[in-house]
């Protein structure tokens, strides 16, 4: 049985916001998250390939998350909301839209933060997401 969209976005989630205190690779860190969640063959498929497009556009992702939080440098960004941030902005910018619509990566990412942080985490997780997600709107009409 499927572990569900959401429970696998908190996988995601601990896992980008453990990569960055690491003291073990990141697969052997994959593997415990996953041990811990359980999920099936299509729920594993998206978190890997969730965390895997998050690394690979992180430096995109960073810099999206600079510009419309410019009152926070990213570094200072709590780190969990740092992670739901790369995550939600990944989703918004590089997923396939038919299968996960921007706003539904929106609510999730906002749901995530629920869990996962504190209210004004999720204020500002909501503020930063709806701004990307303007933006890239903006952009897609301009083509």
């Amino acid at each position: 049985m499927s572990i569900g969209r959401h429970a696998c976005r908190v996988a995601v989630v601990k896992t980008v916001f453990a990569e960055e205190f690491r003291e073990q690779p990141q697969q052997a860190l994959l593997d415990m998250i996953l041990e811990q969640f359980k999920p099936i063959d299509k729920d594993i498929e998206y978190i890997k390939q969730t965390i895997a497009g998050i690394f690979e556009h992180l430096d995109e992702l960073k810099a999206m998350v600079a510009k419309y939080a410019p009152e926070r440098p990213v570094a200072e960004i709590n780190p969990t909301n740092r992670a739901i941030l790369y995550m939600g902005a990944y989703e918004i910018l590089y997923a396939d839209h038919n299968e996960i619509p921007q706003i539904v990566a929106i609510n999730e990412a906002i749901e995530v933060a629920r869990e996962l942080s504190d209210e004004s985490g999720i204020a500002f997780v909501n503020g930063v997401l709806n701004k990307i997600n303007e933006d890239q709107m903006m952009a897609e009409l301009r083509k």
